[in-house]
């Protein structure tokens, strides 16, 4: 499931409006997961860098940093092999 937000007022796509990617439901052991997030009003050439995290149930987590552009999609794939080990 995917939320999405309502267009910016009077047509103000300057407004930042992220959208994110990621399982709605519990994931095994194992299982690559993919996460990312958007712009979803995006221009060309506005670029925003961003660092996103992923917390386990056991309270460790994983991050990445990268940079997205426009209305495009950044996609990362998380595997249980990123996380500390417990």
């Amino acid at each position: 499931m995917v939320y999405t937000p309502r267009p910016p007022l009077a047509g103000d796509f300057t407004t930042l409006s992220w959208e994110t990617s990621a399982p709605r439901t519990p994931v095994t052991m194992g299982e690559v997961v993919e996460s990312g997030p958007r712009n979803k009003f995006g221009q060309p050439g506005e670029c925003y860098n961003f660092l996103i995290a992923v917390l386990d149930p056991l309270g460790d987590y994983a991050w990445a940093e990268d940079t997205v552009c426009a209305d495009e999609w950044t996609d990362f794939a998380w595997k249980d092999t990123l996380l500390p080990p417990r």
